[in-house]
């Protein structure tokens, strides 16, 4: 299978459980986990490119994504929060 694919289900159970985790109602389940999705592809690309060059294995291909699924959820979650707070 395509690493991209593996960084996406990386990244989506990332977002998923990040979602969980900060009990936010404004967003679902499934948009946590695709907004993790999202991240887990965009930290894995650049790995994907330093692959060929080094064996960087599975363990870290795995971490990058998680990293990036993390990062890109709870961020997007941040960011919403602070706008609904200024909003009123």
């Amino acid at each position: 299978m395509d690493v991209f694919f593996w960084f996406a289900l990386v990244g989506f159970v990332a977002g998923w459980v990040t979602g969980k985790s900060m009990k936010c109602q404004s967003h679902s389940p499934w948009s946590d986990a695709a907004m993790g999705a999202v991240g887990g592809l965009l930290a894995g690309f650049p790995l994907r490119h330093l692959e060929a060059n080094y064996n960087w294995g599975l363990l870290v291909a795995v971490l990058v994504a998680t990293a990036g699924g993390v990062l890109v959820t709870w961020g997007v979650h941040r960011a919403l929060e602070h706008f609904h707070h200024t909003a009123h």
